[in-house]
């Protein structure tokens, strides 16, 4: 059921990403654009959010969850081989990071009860498959069926047959979409980077993400997790519909209501369009947190880690 309030908020999220795309750091614009091709999604502007991930592919933002969002949006836009590129491109990262699973091999047919049972072929050597299975059902089949006229075949040279030329089949297939995925590469996967498919040598944990948080006016913020440590905040505060005002930011426990301190005390000018800081790094202790926020228009609060 369509509610206003909940447009509203839309609006409202999407005018806020939009400010931050605008005057944002280069993460803070990749981060925009991700979270702006969500809501030109769910509202069916496919072509818009296309861009944005193409946006963010041309200045080197690459992960395989983002190249399957963008392939899903190729295919419901109607552009299939792009879809295909762009899902090959994501199974290449996978790979190369040891995340996809080697591919099974074809099930061996149950041999009979009179006949031994046979060795199944090498998936490398399975175009020699049809002639192994003749020669091995020839072997082993009794002196006088072999020299008898040779209208009488066993029969399970059939379903061996069948079951090769299955395989066949579904090896022209993936080499048939390979082929006309690559007869088109959109520009903006033109533009990735080449991906190694050397082993992944083990890397160090990765370090804990920045948290960005906006709004409007003075709200209190969703809950957010940090690990600890020395943190600093980055921030933009804009002016309001009606001039300047006070810019506060207080860094609450989420689970005690505890205020644990004062992050940022400001006035944004009444003739400036917007003010813009870094505050001095500063330790936080572990735990889930909100901002409580008062501010005169739309802001923007990026909390990042810094080194200890």
């Amino acid at each position: 059921m369509w509610n206003a309030d909940d447009d509203d908020a839309g609006d409202a999220a999407a005018s806020a990403w939009l400010l931050l795309l605008r005057d944002g750091t280069p993460a803070q614009r990749q981060h925009a654009r991700v979270a702006l091709a969500g809501i030109f999604e769910r509202r069916d502007m496919l072509a818009e959010s296309i861009a944005l991930l193409e946006a963010n592919i041309q200045a080197g933002a690459v992960n395989a969850d983002h190249l399957r969002w963008l392939a899903r949006l190729y295919r419901d836009h109607g552009d299939v081989l792009g879809a295909l590129q762009a899902a090959a491109a994501a199974n290449s990262l996978l790979l190369a990071d040891g995340l996809v699973p080697a591919s099974p091999r074809l099930p061996e047919e149950p041999a009979s009860a009179s006949a031994p049972a046979a060795r199944p072929a090498p998936d490398r050597a399975l175009a020699q498959a049809p002639a192994r299975a003749l020669s091995r059902a020839v072997t082993s089949a009794p002196a006088h069926a072999v020299t008898s006229a040779p209208a009488r075949r066993p029969r399970r040279w059939p379903r061996i047959s069948a079951l090769t030329l299955a395989g066949v089949g579904l090896g022209l297939l993936a080499i048939g979409i390979t082929v006309l995925a690559q007869q088109r590469v959109p520009r903006a996967l033109s533009a990735m980077p080449p991906v190694s498919l050397a082993v992944p040598t083990p890397s160090p944990a990765a370090p804990e993400a920045e948290q960005t948080l906006l709004g409007e006016s003075s709200v209190l913020t969703r809950r957010f997790s940090l690990a600890g440590g020395v943190y600093a905040l980055d921030w933009i505060a804009y002016r309001g519909q009606h001039g300047g005002g006070a810019f506060v930011v207080l860094l609450t426990d989420a689970e005690s209501g505890v205020r644990v301190g004062e992050l940022v005390r400001t006035v944004v000018p009444p003739d400036e369009r917007f003010l813009e800081q870094v505050t001095p790094a500063q330790r936080i202790p572990p735990g889930r947190y909100v901002l409580e926020v008062e501010a005169p228009g739309n802001w923007v609060v990026t909390v990042s880690p810094r080194p200890h």
